[in-house]
């Protein structure tokens, strides 16, 4: 799940992306991760926000939030 935001006059760009991780739980309920954007886009600043986020996708499982500051709406890097 992917939401995005822009605000009027094109002055803030941003992409939300929604992570599941239940099956490397499941296996690993002690382990520590590193998340990796899943676009390559240079300057992003993939990771800037992360916040716990509730069942956003509804699934059953507690979901986390990755804020992406400079990604804009094509997926590509949009300075501020």
């Amino acid at each position: 799940m992917r939401k995005q935001h822009k605000e009027l006059r094109g002055l803030f760009w941003a992409a939300l992306f929604c992570l599941t991780a239940l099956p490397v739980f499941a296996q690993q309920p002690d382990t520590l991760f590193s998340l990796k954007s899943p676009l390559e886009v240079r300057f992003g600043n993939f990771g800037v926000s992360v916040s716990d986020a509730g069942d956003v996708n509804m699934d059953g499982i507690a979901d986390v939030i990755v804020g992406a500051m400079e990604v804009d709406s094509n997926n590509s890097f949009r300075p501020a």
